[in-house]
């Protein structure tokens, strides 16, 4: 069962995507070069992300220069993004497994890991979902991105939905199952700016409690969802296995002209 194309054209172009995805490389190649100096200098190896997601208006930037670098620091000929957002529609207390055996955006398909899927549908606390909503878009949004940065390798990826009201140890301990050597567990959740700077100590804080070598995270105002299940669930794998945890980019709506009152940011970051 392949998903159909959903979030087009509400949050990004359903014609001339790979012309600007391509127009957004360009126009963001410094500064993935520039922070590609500076992690293959301490040898980084990408444990796992957060990543943003919503209209490409306002998250495409930072969406390019994170998968722009993790294209460049990936060694690897063959690998499996887990994709894990929340769910408001999946309230059953088990972790879901989206049941796709491939994902359709204007690119193309993006193939799914049946094999991993079926071994994560067998692990207490998993569950392939069966009654779900199409309206949520947060995966979709991210994949034409793996789509244009990753075509020279082999790819495949497995999606999860959490409920929200879901404890993120159980979730941490699915992370820990995975292959490192071969899985990489990709968080979208907006996590940024506004103007809150409360809740930019609250996420700090939670970064420093889970993980002991911790390098400076600099974010200048709200941190949206920063208790999300899936930033926490991802924060204590960090801290089990004592990886890095480092903001890679972040934006404001502002920066895209946004004049709503209600302004939105997004950051992402990498675990290494």
């Amino acid at each position: 069962m392949i998903r159909p194309i959903v979030a087009a054209p509400a949050l990004y172009p359903d014609t001339g995507l790979l012309e600007f995805l391509r127009l957004y490389e360009s126009t963001y190649l410094k500064q993935i070069k520039s922070k590609y100096d500076l992690f293959s200098k301490k040898f980084v190896s990408v444990k796992g992300l957060i990543v943003p997601h919503g209209p490409y208006t306002y998250t495409a930037g930072v969406q390019t220069v994170t998968f722009g670098l993790l294209s460049k620091l990936l060694n690897l000929k063959s690998v499996t993004f887990i994709f894990i957002s929340e769910s408001e529609t999946f309230s059953n207390k088990n972790i879901g497994i989206y049941p796709y055996t491939g994902w359709e955006t204007p690119l193309g398909v993006v193939q799914t890991d049946n094999e991993l899927i079926y071994k994560l549908s067998r692990e207490p606390g998993c569950k392939i979902i069966e009654r779900f909503s199409e309206k949520e878009t947060a995966i979709e949004s991210e994949l034409p991105f793996v789509q244009h940065y990753f075509s020279d390798i082999n790819y495949k990826i497995v999606a999860l939905a959490v409920p929200k009201s879901e404890s993120y140890e159980e979730l941490t301990t699915i992370i820990d199952h995975f292959p490192r050597e071969t899985c990489i567990p990709i968080v979208c959740s907006n996590v940024a700016v506004g103007n809150n700077t409360s809740k930019v100590k609250q996420i700090i804080g939670i970064a420093n409690k889970f993980i002991p070598m911790l390098d400076t995270i600099t974010i200048q105002n709200e941190c949206d969802g920063a208790f999300q299940t899936g930033i926490l669930a991802l924060m204590q794998y960090a801290r089990r296995n004592r990886f890095n945890l480092s903001l890679i980019e972040q934006a404001c709506s502002q920066d895209f002209g946004d004049t709503r009152n209600s302004k939105e940011g997004y950051s992402s970051f990498f675990l290494y």
